[in-house]
């Protein structure tokens, strides 16, 4: 009989927008959003799998619900006078999310024949687990734009949020902004030039946000069942699960921008250049509590990070005959560094077990460096004589043939001449010293050829997937190794000075993160290719648009990366997880072709 796995959707979005004209110049706007999705899932493996034989049949069955509404109300008022023009908007917004799920197993079944459909005939009954959580967030907010003879340009925003994930007596807080601009290509003085000045803009601005990303039930205690024996019986009681912070509120961030936009004969050639700088206080994050308290984490608001940087964006066109040419480039440079972590000096990273034996964090934010740089011990070569055994500094696991770790500091901030926890350092930043970006558009007649070329530099990658390929240990069930690590090995005196012997124990690269799996992640790819025509709209009776197209995507990369991709990143947006590569699919290389019709 075969496993049985029926997973239903459902899915339901609704969008409704109405606008009335109250006074002229004077609307009001409302707007309601909802989704929903609902999720069943039945799942039954019969006695001739794996996991049936071992359960006698093991039946499943889920279903989850979400659900997200949103509901905006605004009034808008426009009007010009003479040079002066304003536009002013005011309004309230709410926003609710839903989670809600549960789960049944039953196990030990007469018979496969009625799958998932009969629970009540399993001898066993697993505990059920269900789920709901539930958040909102209301929101006031103005915006005041102003404009003073196409020339002087002034905005005022401002905003109060309320959020449910926060703790009480902090959760509403107010974020303001101001935005400036002076157009001065149309001041009398540049009149002389415009021929050659098309464009010449300069702006500023200032603003706060806020962010309330912490888990739901985050300020308040939690708690979890446990049965336990009373009474010669069997009772279920609730115990603490976590602990919440009574003075939770939101991480801000103040951000400074300057920009220069020009564009040069009639706009064929432009150029815009920002400088900003960023600054975030209040920082949410898990802070390390003793263990006596019985917990590990708990959710704080503390420190401070700086983000700095310039982008820039340049545009041409670079031929406009016959063959029309068009070239857009980017470039974006950012610093960011760890100003304060309310009063600590290392915050680790999510910790990582890779098969290492023992559970690893690999990441750190250090006040003074970059927010969750690769941290661990340093290895410069391979131990090749007994002499240099004997002559390294003391360690457990130094053998002839195995990796030479680096003496970097003591408990004083000294050398000491041993391997401890205290040598672990930086050894590695994810992220890279500029990124960029270019685009090249060319047409002639219906014929149409859009090339994207994007590349990073600088950039670490901590190749986790090497753990496994590269450990070179043998153990009861060793893992595959890649035949560059296996050729290269080192098998006596001066055979390698990268790769160790292979090591006959349980865990992989001395239980130790360390730099020799950091590699550089720098690349250029080429991202996106189509080719396209446009065919004559009198071809064809009653059609208005014709368009043949071939589209191309990650067709080619240039990197030293040995990894499947280097435009990866297994832990997404985790600021103390960037530059991981677990071995994750890389992206795929695709064609596709389409028509696009016009009538």
């Amino acid at each position: 009989m075969n496993v049985k796995d029926i997973t239903n959707t459902y899915h339901f979005n609704i969008n409704n927008n109405a606008t009335f004209q109250i006074l002229n110049g004077l609307t009001a706007n409302a707007r309601v959003g909802l989704d929903y999705k609902r999720i069943q899932r039945n799942m039954y493996q019969p006695m001739d799998t794996r996991i049936g034989l071992a359960s006698k049949g093991y039946a499943y069955s889920g279903e989850g619900d979400q659900l997200s509404y949103l509901s905006d109300l605004t009034l808008n008022y426009s009007n010009t006078i003479g040079k002066h023009r304003l536009n002013a908007v005011g309004g309230f917004s709410h926003q609710d999310w839903q989670l809600r799920n549960y789960a049944s197993v039953t196990t030990g079944f007469a018979s496969d024949q009625l799958t998932y459909y009969a629970p009540q005939s399993a001898n066993t009954v697993q505990t059920p687990i269900g789920k709901f959580e539930k958040s909102a967030l209301n929101s006031f907010l103005a915006r005041i734009a102003y404009s003073y003879d196409e020339r002087f340009l002034l905005t005022l925003t401002g905003r109060t949020d309320g959020s449910s994930r926060l703790a009480a007596g902090h959760k509403w807080a107010t974020f303001p902004s101001v935005g400036v601009g002076w157009n001065i290509h149309n001041e009398n003085f540049m009149k002389s030039v415009s021929s050659s000045i098309s464009n010449l803009k300069l702006r500023g601005s200032w603003g706060v946000s806020g962010n309330q990303s912490v888990p739901i039930g985050a300020s308040q205690y939690t708690y979890t069942y446990s049965k336990y024996s009373f009474n010669q019986s069997v009772t279920t009681g609730y115990n603490l699960s976590t602990i919440g912070n009574p003075e939770l509120g939101w991480e801000n961030t103040a951000q400074v921008n300057i920009g220069l936009e020009s564009g040069f004969l009639n706009n064929r050639f432009m150029l815009n250049v920002d400088l900003y700088q960023k600054r975030t206080t209040n920082l949410l994050f898990n802070r390390a509590i003793p263990d006596y308290t019985g917990f590990s984490y708990l959710q704080t608001n503390g420190g401070s990070i700086e983000n700095r940087g310039v982008e820039f964006e340049a545009k041409a066109v670079a031929m406009q005959k016959a063959v029309t040419w068009n070239i857009s480039a980017n470039l974006s440079v950012n610093r960011n560094k760890v100003l304060d972590l309310g009063g600590m000096n290392d915050l680790f990273g999510p910790i990582f077990n890779a098969s290492m034996g023992k559970n690893q964090f690999w990441t750190i934010a250090r006040v003074g460096n970059p927010i969750g740089v690769f941290y661990g011990y340093k290895v410069d070569g391979i131990y090749q004589t007994p002499a240099e055994v004997d002559a390294g500094p003391a360690d457990p696991n130094k053998v002839q043939g195995g990796w030479k770790f680096l003496d970097i500091s003591g408990p004083d901030g000294v050398k000491d001449n041993k391997i401890t926890t205290d040598d672990m350092t930086i050894m590695g930043n994810p992220y890279p010293k500029f990124t960029y970006g270019v685009t090249n558009d060319l047409s002639f007649k219906g014929l149409s050829l859009s090339v994207f070329i994007m590349g990073s530099q600088g950039n670490d990658i901590l190749n986790m997937y090497r753990i496994q390929t590269d450990a070179l240990t043998v153990t009861t069930n060793p893992p595959n190794t890649t035949r560059e690590v296996y050729n290269n090995r080192w098998t006596g005196p001066g055979t390698s000075n990268k790769y160790p012997k292979p090591l006959f124990v349980n865990n992989r690269f001395y239980q130790r993160p360390n730099n020799t799996i950091v590699e550089d992640g720098s690349f250029i790819k080429l991202k996106t290719v189509t080719l396209s025509y446009e065919l004559p709209a009198r071809l064809i009776k009653g059609v208005q648009k014709l368009r043949v197209y071939v589209t191309g995507t990650n067709l080619f990369v240039i990197t030293k990366y040995t990894g499947f991709d280097p435009e990866i990143n297994s832990y997404g947006f985790n600021s103390m997880a960037q530059g991981f590569d677990l071995g994750s699919m890389p992206q795929i290389r695709s064609y596709s072709a389409g028509v696009t019709l016009g009538f």
